[in-house]
């Protein structure tokens, strides 16, 4: 019964854990998450034209998919965020592109 108890609590924890991440992330926004994670390796101007390109999601899941395999440091959370802010041309996103003449 202990036992039960011990396990209910560690599992209510995770989840509120999960949850807490998960506005975070929410707050972060697509605009941090790519100063903060892409735009450290990558420059905006390598990042921007893809972008553009309207690339759907199967394409940046790829992108994702392979940065990760190269050392990207993200969740799954962070990367599917990533993947529909870029597939979406998210406005924010778009805001760090240089403007074009």
């Amino acid at each position: 019964m202990r036992r039960m108890q011990k396990i209910w609590t560690g599992l209510l924890f995770t989840l509120i854990g999960s949850l807490a991440a998960g506005s975070v992330l929410a707050e972060e926004g697509c605009k941090n998450l790519l100063q903060n994670r892409c735009a450290s390796c990558h420059q905006v101007n390598y990042i921007c034209p893809k972008m553009e390109s309207n690339s759907g999601v199967i394409y940046w899941k790829w992108v994702m998919h392979t940065m990760i395999k190269e050392g990207a440091e993200l969740s799954d959370q962070e990367s599917a965020q990533l993947v529909t802010c870029l597939s979406s041309r998210d406005s924010q996103a778009r805001s760090l592109c240089p403007e074009k003449p």
